[in-house]
Order: structure tokens, then sequence, then C-alpha cells
């Protein structure tokens, strides 16, 4: 998935962005891993984006700092994640096979609420599509879910 993600940001953005994977608690002090390969981090970035990775994180506020502490000044994150809603709980099996966690979805005032406290400015969440996804109780059924879209940016200055 990330090499069809690449190519697609490779050829839509004439080589002005770069697609980068790796492990954000250690993205901090020791780079990323591009295609299997340690790659050193710029010192800072525009843009941080997460895509459907929030739901599956303990400690939300502590990973945005993370986010914002390598982004410039005025640089942007953008958070794709699912809306919290009647059913959302239904988007994993209960136990998750025991070994992820898992939260049922945001509310978008709960999601601009985590970026203001992580220290991001300007935040707004809204939701922005229906997707499908099958159902793990009924095999063949679709399950219908929203998917949430948060936006804020890092603060000038810092």
């Amino acid at each position: 998935m990330t090499g069809v993600f690449r190519r697609k940001i490779a050829a839509r953005s004439g080589g002005k962005l770069r697609c980068l994977l790796g492990e954000l608690t250690g993205a901090l002090a020791a780079g990323s891993t591009n295609g299997g390969e340690q790659e050193q981090l710029p010192q800072a970035y525009d843009l941080a984006l997460s895509h459907m990775t929030f739901h599956h994180i303990d400690d939300i506020v502590g990973t945005l700092r993370m986010l914002r502490e390598l982004l410039k000044p005025g640089g942007r994150v953008a958070v794709f994640d699912l809306l919290k809603e009647p059913g959302s709980d239904k988007f994993h099996k209960p136990d998750h096979g025991g070994s992820v966690f898992h939260v049922g979805g945001f509310a978008p005032e709960k999601m601009t609420q985590l970026l203001q406290d992580a220290g991001f400015v300007g935040a707004e969440a809204q939701a922005v599509t229906d997707f499908q996804k099958e159902s793990y109780q009924h095999p063949g059924q679709l399950n219908t879910f929203r998917l949430l879209m948060a936006t804020a940016a890092a603060p000038e200055g810092t």
C-alpha cells in the first residue's frame, strides 16, 4: 500500500511531495524507514497525514504532540478516522484478537478538543464521506461507516 501511495504522490505532485513511512515514536530520534532503508528526516514538515490510525492509539494527545513537533510553524495536520456514531463500535470485532487497542471513533468536537489539547490551533473536524466494510458479525453483509476529517495547524513561532 505504501508503494502505491508513493507512486501516486510522485506522479501528482511533480516531485514536490514525498511520502515517508516510519514509527512515529522513533521518528523524532532515529529517522524513518523508507522501503526498508533508514532515512534521515528533515527538520520539519509542511503536512502530517493520518488515515484510520488514531482509533488504535491509546495516548492520542501525546501522539498529536509528537506530530506537532515534526511540523514547521504553521504546518498542518490532517487526521482521517472513524466518526463516532451509533454502530461505529462495530467497525472491529470487540476483542480484535486481544492485541490491538481500539476506540469506536471520534465525535468532531472530541477530535477538535484533542488537537487543541496537543497545542494545535485552528482545529476543525467534520464528517466527509461514507464508506463500507464487511460485517464481522454477518460475512457478506456490508456495514456503512462515516469518515471524520480533522485539520489543524502548528502554532506560528514554535
